[in-house]
């Protein structure tokens, strides 16, 4: 991701929080509990040059992946939570789509949602190369060769040199890892509990939206599900 593509990022979803974006809650009233309206100058021009002028939301219950959950996209000529004078209710105040609310008040299954439409509709890099760029060792000064070369396994990028093929934890909860033209795991890399630690301050400190963060914990178990609580 270049610079331009991270200013874009970071001005579309400042804190990796969706920034056009209004969230609103019934209550529990109906199934379709939580409704996303997405906002901002969106619309794409169609065939004959002239812009869509349908705006999109999401209906969803609390698990919109489950089977017997609910999760239905709309499209609609005018945004649907607008009274006739045109105007939306500041944050806390209701409309008839419920009580306004902010994005971190929705629950993770609906978060997730959010983001992946949000992500499609502006054309924004997917988490996990968003994830790359924000954990990359240029981004902290403090990150040692042996980190970054953790991190970097982890991701399935190459950032040091010779760089880690794999990382396994032993039955005593021991870190190995195997560089290029290894045979094995021959390199000793500390406790697995240390590494879990590490790995969670670097996480808290690379302010991660909520997509990156899931894949980040995703990517860890899968390659060291033996480190997860340690």
């Amino acid at each position: 991701m270049n610079k331009r593509q991270k200013e874009r990022l970071e001005r579309l979803m400042p804190n990796g929080i969706p920034k056009y974006i209004r969230v609103y809650d019934n209550g529990g009233k109906t199934i379709d509990q939580y409704t996303v309206v997405y906002t901002g100058n969106y619309r794409k021009p169609i065939d004959n040059g002239r812009e869509k002028s349908w705006f999109q939301h999401v209906g969803m219950s609390e698990c919109p992946f489950h089977p017997q959950g609910f999760g239905v996209h709309g499209e609609s000529p005018k945004q649907i939570d607008v009274n006739k004078w045109g105007f939306t209710p500041a944050m806390g105040r209701r409309c008839h789509l419920g009580k306004r609310i902010p994005f971190i008040d929705l629950p993770s299954d609906c978060q997730k949602l959010v983001l992946q439409d949000y992500r499609s509709i502006w054309n924004l890099p997917d988490p996990l190369e968003s994830l790359i760029s924000k954990l990359h060792p240029s981004r902290f000064s403090a990150m040692s060769n042996k980190m970054a070369g953790i991190v970097g396994c982890i991701l399935g990028q190459k950032w040091v040199t010779p760089a880690f093929n794999d990382i396994v934890v032993t039955s005593d909860k021991f870190v190995l890892a195997q560089v290029e033209g290894d045979c094995g795991h021959n390199h000793f890399l500390g406790a697995a509990s240390d590494l879990a630690r590490n790995w969670n301050t670097l996480l808290a400190a690379a302010d991660l939206c909520p997509d990156e963060r899931r894949l980040a914990y995703k990517l860890f178990s899968q390659k060291l599900p033996s480190a997860i609580g340690s």
